[in-house]
């Protein structure tokens, strides 16, 4: 490792210059808050999809049962109120899926600004997690 320029380094033998770890890490948040923002929204598209096909396809079934014949604007209704409410369901579920799974980030973001204005205010013994 280079003494003067702590975030890069040179192997042994080789003439190019890498980047180290330590710029990495700056933006691990960001990249955690988007792999969960990519884990979240595939989950609810599955959730949305089954919501959507099983619904119309129970609501079909029933009126083949039930001898219900849908003409083209009962079946436009049927999708637009399936459609609006899968939409719905799934935008609920992202929200409450997210803010649990991002819970953590956000208390340790919280810590961490706590002990900024700890340490601002004088204490100068406590430590940031």
């Amino acid at each position: 490792m280079i003494p003067e320029i702590p975030v890069i380094s040179r192997r042994h033998g080789e003439g190019d210059i890498t980047l180290n770890d330590q710029t990495k890490k700056r933006h691990r948040l960001a990249h955690e808050i988007l792999v969960l923002v990519a884990v979240c929204l595939a989950v609810t598209l599955v959730l949305y999809f089954f919501l959507t096909f099983l619904s119309i396809a129970l609501v079909e079934e029933y009126c083949l049962n039930h001898g219900i014949d849908l003409d083209e604007e009962a079946l436009y209704h049927l999708d637009t109120t399936v459609f609006g409410t899968g939409l719905a369901i799934a935008a609920v579920f992202f929200t409450v899926m997210f803010l649990s799974l991002f819970s953590d980030r956000i208390s340790y973001v919280t810590a961490i600004t706590k002990g900024v204005d700890t340490v601002r205010a004088g204490d100068y013994g406590y430590r940031i997690p």
